[in-house]
């Protein structure tokens, strides 16, 4: 069983031609907060969250995004239910749109997309693969339905293949949940109203545990925030970046990760820091020790610090880190052909 982990630094470097300094390259965790003229045009969108933006933008020295956002979400303010989910409704609107226009800019072609196709090439060596994700973004579908054949239209499709699993963890820019209480006046009315007047009512609402999936991955119900006119409300299913986060997943996608994770046999992880620790206790418990590993990071220096800190984890194993220049590199050089054969 081939296990797949992909971080926020497989979608930042997911385009094989595109510069390193691109204005539309997709942002990572820290850089979600930017002062970039289509993030603040994001923000102006749910007014809510420009409250909080200067302290998400210009951090202490040795904090992250995901510190500063745990400090304020702890803090004792009437208003800060409202400013987290405006934080929520901003995320998806930033991911949404630089994905849009990262995929323009890269004509369709990524690093997701070749990756599909050297593990194709690899099949008979394993079981299965289980593909993890911490991103909200859907390159990983867009590349499911191009090269594997897998269309995820329900959230049933992303565990009923029996060869290929996808698993993301801290949710998507294409789910939601449904607001089950507190806003039954609000479904005749334009997107943007609604969702701020869901906003301004965080809080007093009650919110559907239940997943529920957007009608497409892209479009104009996606782009607004919303799943179609004259609905149900709802709000964004994804993980606010804190430390800590929790699962922002379907349980039968969970349970079915973890039934297979005994199984697994070699590991490869691409642009992911390893910093969720509830989901390193679980690697920690349910994997082999003598599983197979490979770290790819931006460079050599940056998959060695994966490398210790999956170690001060416990997560055992024979894990290298790779010398490889990120995910164009680790595919261009052949080097993902090595660890999968």
């Amino acid at each position: 069983m081939l296990l797949v982990i992909f971080g926020a630094g497989a979608t930042y470097d997911s385009a094989p031609s595109i510069p390193l300094h691109h204005e539309h390259r997709p942002p990572l965790a820290d850089e979600l907060f930017s002062d970039r003229p289509r993030f603040r045009k994001a923000s102006q969108l749910f007014p809510e969250c420009q409250s909080i933006l200067p302290f998400l933008e210009t951090r202490p020295p040795g904090q992250s995004v995901e510190d500063v956002l745990a400090r304020l979400q702890e803090e004792n303010i009437e208003r800060r239910p409202r400013h987290m989910l405006a934080v929520k409704h901003y995320i998806r609107q930033v991911v949404y749109d630089s994905e849009r226009l990262w995929l323009t800019a890269a004509y369709g072609i990524t690093t997701h997309r070749a990756v599909f196709d050297r593990i194709a090439h690899h099949r008979k060596q394993y079981k299965g693969v289980s593909l993890v994700t911490f991103n909200y973004d859907t390159l990983i579908e867009r590349a499911m339905a191009d090269d594997l054949g897998i269309h995820l239209e329900n959230l049933s499709d992303y565990i009923a293949d029996p060869f290929y699993h996808f698993v993301k963890l801290h949710g998507s820019i294409a789910w939601a949940h449904e607001v089950t209480a507190g806003a039954a006046d609000l479904v005749a009315l334009p997107w943007l109203v609604a969702a701020r007047e869901v906003i301004a009512r965080a809080g007093n609402i009650e919110v559907s545990g239940a997943y529920r999936m957007g009608p497409a991955l892209e479009g104009e119900e996606l782009r607004a925030g919303t799943f179609g006119a004259n609905g149900p409300v709802f709000v964004p299913a994804i993980a606010i970046p804190v430390k800590d986060k929790k699962f922002e997943c379907p349980d039968e996608h969970v349970a079915a990760l973890y039934q297979r994770m005994p199984q697994v046999s070699r590991l490869l992880i691409i642009g992911w820091r390893g910093m969720e620790q509830h989901f390193l206790a679980e690697m920690k418990a349910r994997m082999r020790y003598r599983v197979a590993g490979l770290i790819v990071g931006a460079n050599l220096e940056d998959a060695q610090r994966t490398r210790v800190t999956l170690r001060e984890a416990g997560v055992g194993g024979e894990l290298k880190a790779s010398e490889s220049q990120g995910f164009r590199d680790f595919l261009l050089s052949g080097e993902v052909d090595r660890f999968l054969a």
